[in-house]
């Protein structure tokens, strides 16, 4: 069995290469952006959808939640998908299960197709582990995966992305609910280069702070990912550190939405748990 596997892996190995040699139209254009639905694979097991961000010719983030999963990962691409069209692409992913309450981790390799219309296809094999003794989604903790994912690509070119150069500083006043210290409250957050922002939160039972980076700059009635971290302290001195990813949108009228998960880890047992938050304000300046 292991024999075969190896094979299979191989002769994918082999074909893609030779896939990713066919350069694609000049006139094929790659979005930055995309929309993704997930079937089987992660982050989302077993289905859900992904939203991605291109920070490079060969780097997109990627953050999803599904019907038995949420989390999130990069793709590498390792032909330049400006210049062809079939492409191999590898990555990683990390996802909470929520069946087995544990996390999950899932290194793929496959094969990236997108068309003229920005279209894309990514067929993924690959190996993943869970930390659970559940049966399901695996037979073993650590186990052979595979995944399809179907993808519309939208949002600036990636070449307009990497030209963009500001000096705008912008401050965002929002209200804030979600798992993560403060679980109701309010946020101020000061944003340098439209990219990169200090965030403090208070409300309900505890407070925190944090930092944050935006990919693409943050633009009016655009969608930018989010990366970040940040500490916090509950009431009854319970710390813990939170890693989002997410997106944020700058809406009309300067109106900021923004949703972000990740995993969060507790002070007071060592707990890792899933963490979220869901943020509605508005920009002042």
């Amino acid at each position: 069995m292991r024999l075969k596997r190896l094979v299979l892996l191989c002769l994918l190995i082999i074909g893609v290469k030779t896939f990713g040699q066919l350069q694609a139209p000049d006139k094929t254009q790659l979005k930055s952006q995309s929309v993704s639905l997930r079937l089987i694979g992660f982050p989302t097991w077993p289905l859900g959808f992904s939203y991605g961000q291109m920070i490079s010719n060969r780097f997109s983030l990627e953050v999803g939640a599904g019907i038995g999963a949420m989390g999130a990962g990069f793709d590498f691409y390792m032909t330049n998908p400006r210049l062809h069209q079939f492409n191999v692409v590898t990555g990683f992913y990390g996802s909470y299960v929520y069946h087995s309450e544990q996390p999950a981790f899932c290194l793929p390799i496959g094969i990236s197709y997108h068309t003229k219309k920005n279209f894309q296809y990514i067929l993924n094999v690959g190996m993943a582990y869970e930390d659970s003794k559940l049966p399901v989604p695996f037979t073993d903790k650590l186990s052979p995966w595979l995944g399809l994912t179907l993808s519309k690509r939208f949002g600036p070119v990636l070449d307009t992305v990497k030209k963009e150069n500001t000096h705008e500083k912008m401050t965002i006043l929002a209200g804030k609910a979600g798992f993560t210290f403060p679980f109701i409250g309010f946020s101020y957050e000061r944003i340098w280069n439209r990219k990169y922002g200090l965030e403090a939160n208070a409300g309900f039972l505890g407070a925190s702070i944090g930092a944050n980076a935006y990919f693409p700059a943050l633009r009016p009635q655009k969608v930018s990912f989010k990366v970040g971290a940040s500490t916090g302290l509950f009431l009854f001195w319970i710390a813990n550190a939170y890693f989002p990813v997410g997106i944020q949108y700058l809406g009309k009228e300067n109106f900021v939405f923004g949703l972000d998960i990740g995993p969060q880890f507790w002070s007071n047992d060592s707990e890792t748990l899933p963490g979220f938050s869901i943020k509605f304000g508005k920009r002042i300046n």
